[in-house]
């Protein structure tokens, strides 16, 4: 017969079973960053893991932290729950970044940590996560994939640096409501003959590591129902309201709305967007400033309709994107062919990096006005280059979505591969 354990003796066993579990899970592996994103940097007491704060690694102006001391975050890692309590979420669409460093050679695997602990349904906050402004997963719904609030996910993502100091920016782009993270895990597993060609050759030079990307459809980031309400219209979109939206306004401007009939192009489908409209009195300087996410070709539609004038030349104007002229002395009256006909403008816009775009108005008779905004990301290829001081490099024959170029007295050349995104659960 086994003899009694007494409490204490339980506690201690379960102690030493936990410590072997987690021993177990780390695997070979070596870790590179353990970010406790919105909390302070802490030594946890079960596994002995250290984790940073992201108070000097993340990169946004308009973020927040958040704590939750709700002991009710369900994992099944016990060991990360003190990470899970706390949050760095983005207030901006745009504006929350971490930029990490691959310092050597190896297979990377980025362990991302979510928790939905506000809502308590699907489609309520949905963001993109970003590498290198490359999506491995959009749409992301932390309720969906979890299946109820206060359960930990996790998404995985591995990729392969044959070069030393490799930059690389995790990122995230609003869909829907603020992204919000718990924490970050990077690993690295040594470069093998298995898990490289078998011609990958190792040289010494200087290297510059330069990223391709690809965007495979063309996308619509945000819709924006300019002085009205937010509504969905009859495909199912969501329009936000431009006073709690991706976007922001400045200068002198006045809502306006008229339970009118419009008719024209598309009016079937957002009758309430065109129904509404926002327009500068004197001194004229209304302005919008759109959230540009990152390098690549956009398209932004702006929709207007005359609701008011019931003749050309009563209501005419300018309308710059970035200070330029995209179309000289805009008459919606005329644009729609009459009164109560619905009109937009096209205007392409190339970025280089994150930014804002502004959309401004030249009055030339009565008050710029405008109905709607549209921002849509267009298939796009093309390169960026950060550069990176290097002893080593490598040189491969496989193909991939990311690229490393070096050059010494002997030439090479170094491929990165980005590889499968998973999502796990805890149960």
């Amino acid at each position: 017969m086994w003899p009694p354990i007494n409490v204490r003796s339980l506690g201690a066993i379960c102690l030493i079973l936990a410590l072997l579990i987690v021993r177990c899970t780390k695997g070979e592996a070596e870790s590179i960053y353990r970010i406790n994103c919105g909390g302070p940097t802490f030594t946890d007491l079960i596994s002995g893991l250290v984790w940073q704060s992201d108070d000097e690694i993340f990169i946004g102006s308009n973020t927040v932290t958040f704590t939750n001391t709700d002991q009710r975050i369900d994992t099944d890692r016990f060991w990360l729950k003190q990470m899970l309590t706390t949050d760095r979420v983005s207030l901006s669409p745009f504006d929350l970044s971490y930029r990490l460093q691959a310092p050597v050679p190896g297979i990377y695997k980025i362990v991302l940590h979510f928790v939905e602990k506000f809502h308590n349904d699907v489609n309520r906050r949905l963001f993109t996560v970003l590498l290198n402004d490359e999506a491995i997963q959009e749409d992301f719904d932390v309720f969906a994939h979890a299946g109820t609030s206060f359960r930990h996910v996790t998404l995985e993502k591995e990729f392969v640096s044959q070069v030393i100091f490799t930059n690389f920016t995790i990122s995230f782009l609003q869909n829907r409501r603020q992204p919000m993270i718990s924490g970050i895990e990077i690993f690295r597993e040594e470069l093998t003959s298995t898990t490289l060609p078998s011609t990958a050759t190792v040289t010494s030079t200087a290297s510059q590591f330069t990223t391709t990307f690809f965007d495979i459809e063309q996308r619509t980031l945000f819709r924006v129902n300019c002085g009205g309400p937010e509504f969905v219209d009859e495909l199912g979109n969501e329009w936000e309201s431009d006073t709690a939206s991706s976007i922001t306004f400045t200068g002198e401007s006045l809502a306006f709305a008229r339970d009118v009939k419009i008719t024209g192009e598309k009016s079937d489908v957002i009758q309430t967007m065109f129904r509404s409209h926002r327009y500068s009195p004197s001194p004229f300087d209304l302005k919008y400033h759109i959230p540009i996410p990152g390098r690549g070709n956009y398209k932004i539609t702006l929709f207007f309709a005359e609701n008011f004038h019931n003749n050309a030349g009563r209501r005419v104007f300018d309308v710059l994107v970035d200070d330029e002229v995209e179309a000289a002395g805009f008459d919606p009256f005329v644009a729609g062919g009459g009164s109560f006909i619905s009109s937009h403008l096209d205007v392409s816009v190339t970025s280089t990096r994150k930014r804002n775009a502004t959309i401004s108005f030249n009055r030339k008779a009565g008050h710029p006005k405008l109905s709607g905004i549209e921002l849509t990301q267009i298939p796009t290829e093309g390169t960026s280059t950060s550069s990176s001081s290097s002893t080593s490099s490598s040189t491969s024959s496989s193909s991939s979505s990311s690229t490393s170029t070096s050059s010494s007295t002997s030439s090479s050349t170094s491929t990165s591969t980005s590889t499968s995104t998973s999502i796990s659960t805890s149960t």
